[in-house]
């Protein structure tokens, strides 16, 4: 993954990091840290110059961006996916008060590995227990009014979700 991280990188603008603490998560025994948010100025042509596994990193840095609208067009580049440093990202993104993003990812989420997901899940509880108390964090701030029972709301419904898909998943492994 280092190798498509530079590659990337001497192809793009140098990206600027939110200045907060980065998001932790272990992925096959390695430490991987996320951006809380990059801001940088996007070019398409970039994914163009990439091979494909640079060219998905990339993508997941760019879930990261500033812009919703660009975090959103990222997650729709990730569905069908199955790198494992790519769960971390779309967790992140679950977490999060575009609302938008939550129906898309909603709308394919059977399109991304299940066991992968539960596995690296059930691997990082600190990270996906942070994710999901920033979630209803969000929902109580911005969507409690109009969503008042839980499952009304997008983002309970995706964390139960993979809530089960960990509780499964640790029946297999016991």
């Amino acid at each position: 993954m280092r190798e498509y991280a530079a590659l990337f990188a001497e192809r793009t603008r140098p990206i600027t990091f939110s200045s907060g603490p980065l998001i932790e998560v272990k992925i096959e025994g390695e430490n991987l840290e996320l951006p809380v948010r990059i801001y940088q100025q996007f070019d398409e042509r970039v994914f163009k110059s990439l091979p494909v596994e640079a060219g998905t990193l990339y993508t997941c840095i760019l879930t990261r961006h500033h812009d919703g609208y660009i975090r959103q067009r990222q997650l729709a580049n990730l569905f069908n996916q199955s790198q494992p440093w790519i769960v971390p990202f779309v967790i992140w993104l679950a977490s999060e008060y575009v609302i938008e993003i939550l129906y898309d990812m909603e709308k394919n989420v059977d399109h991304f590995d299940a066991g992968m997901y539960a596995q690296i899940l059930r691997e990082n509880p600190a990270f996906y227990a942070k994710a999901k108390a920033r979630m209803i964090s969000y929902w109580d701030c911005y969507y409690r009014r109009t969503f008042k029972y839980k499952n009304d709301y997008v983002g309970f419904r995706l964390f139960s979700r993979w809530d089960r898909l960990v509780e499964e998943s640790k029946k297999i492994v016991e």
